[in-house]
């Protein structure tokens, strides 16, 4: 199993983010990490998983009704079943989790030890942001058992860096991952955003260019998306993306990193051999997964959990979610959507071992009419070309 931890505060929101963080309330970071606490030992009782899995407990809401309502439970181990559940990752991520000082995130992987069963080889990640990124905390991050960092640089660019609303320059971003290699992570990943407003494929590819410089284990190379109720959605409402550029940008991009050996396994990631994000990987392949802090979602058996998005409710009851069923015939669509993001897509025997029926016709007839120029279909496996990623969507559409 796999466990998310969310921390929603940062030094400045950008203006393209629609994720649940604020800049402006860093007085709450105390409750906060109180009411965190008080959701990560409900969400790690085995009881509470045992709900989950459980075909028979279907609730629109969960009130957190675990032996962990009626204690604070913060101590070490503090009563916890000795049939700790296994997590094999652990993401922290925001907002800016390097934001807050480096003794809450001391705090947490405290009493993650404590009350989970952490894997001997578990990949722990935490997101870090430029300019919050210092030696001490860096050097804590390590002690306390953090061993990847992914980096939201975003950009090479100054102007780009601007444009985005971030808080950081270039210098800072190069500086930051010096910070941390000589703090001793050799597992450092970097986010990048291309197709911005008036972003030509060279821009990119120089912010590209200088990323790899750097060799990191992992790079990100995420297309802007324009989310409503962003500052950036009032900025460019009417603003078109030049398609054209942007498929340029997207092939360039794939053949620049696989060059430079980093193998594309994702739509969007690529990382050096045996440096793929397995906290994200574990999402595309459908484990299971708890998710603790404001907005964070969990999923296990048949249902997705959703904590509460409002902080101020979230800090007052961090027990309180939202749960959906979720059908066979969502799991199957699933299956589809989720395992398709991965360039090695899917495996039709796969799918008949887990839903024990036969691969539908009908989505071998969708795959088929889209070979072989955008999906690959080989020994019961169907997945995208670099072309065929372009328009996933549009094919994906046909699943729903």
């Amino acid at each position: 199993m796999e466990l998310y931890i969310h921390i929603p505060f940062c030094k400045q929101k950008c203006l393209y983010c629609d994720f649940p963080s604020w800049d402006s309330c860093a007085d709450s970071i105390p409750d906060y990490i109180d009411a965190l606490k008080k959701d990560l030992v409900n969400s790690l009782e085995p009881s509470f998983v045992r709900t989950l899995r459980s075909e028979n407990n279907v609730r629109n809401s969960l009130s957190g009704a675990s032996a962990a309502n009626n204690r604070s439970g913060c101590g070490k181990n503090g009563g916890a079943e000795p049939n700790l559940v296994p997590i094999e990752t652990v993401y922290i991520g925001g907002g800016t989790p390097s934001f807050i000082d480096a003794s809450y995130i001391e705090e947490i992987m405290e009493l993650v030890k404590s009350r989970a069963k952490i894997s001997e080889n578990a990949e722990i990640t935490l997101e870090a942001n430029p300019c919050t990124v210092t030696k001490e905390k860096a050097q804590r991050y390590l002690a306390c058992g953090i061993n990847r960092i992914s980096m939201g640089v975003q950009s090479f660019n100054d102007g780009e860096l601007r444009l985005l609303g971030r808080a950081h320059d270039a210098a800072a971003a190069h500086k930051a991952f010096y910070v941390l290699r000589e703090a001793g992570f050799n597992n450092i990943s970097i986010d990048l955003i291309h197709g911005l407003p008036g972003q030509t494929a060279p821009d990119f590819l120089a912010s590209l260019d200088k990323a790899i410089d750097l060799a990191p284990e992992h790079i990100s190379a995420y297309g802007l998306i324009i989310e409503a109720g962003t500052p950036f959605n009032d900025i460019y409402a009417d603003w078109e993306p030049d398609e054209d550029e942007q498929v340029r940008i997207y092939t360039h991009t794939v053949e620049r990193l696989e060059s430079s050996e980093y193998f594309q396994y994702e739509i969007s990631n690529f990382a050096k051999r045996g440096f793929e994000s397995r906290h994200n990987l574990g999402y595309w392949i459908g484990e299971e997964y708890l998710g603790c802090g404001l907005g964070a979602t969990g999923y296990a058996g048949s249902k997705r959990v959703t904590k509460e998005k409002k902080l101020e409710e979230y800090i007052s009851n961090p027990l309180k979610s939202y749960t959906e069923h979720i059908t066979a015939e969502d799991k199957k669509k699933e299956f589809i959507f989720l395992g398709m993001r991965r360039k090695s897509g899917i495996n039709a025997v796969e799918y008949e071992k887990i839903f024990k029926e036969e691969f539908p016709e009908n989505y071998k007839k969708i795959f088929k009419k889209y070979s072989p120029e955008y999906v690959t279909v080989e020994n019961n496996s169907y997945r995208f070309t670099v072309q065929g990623f372009l328009v996933s969507n549009t094919i994906l559409s046909e699943f729903m």
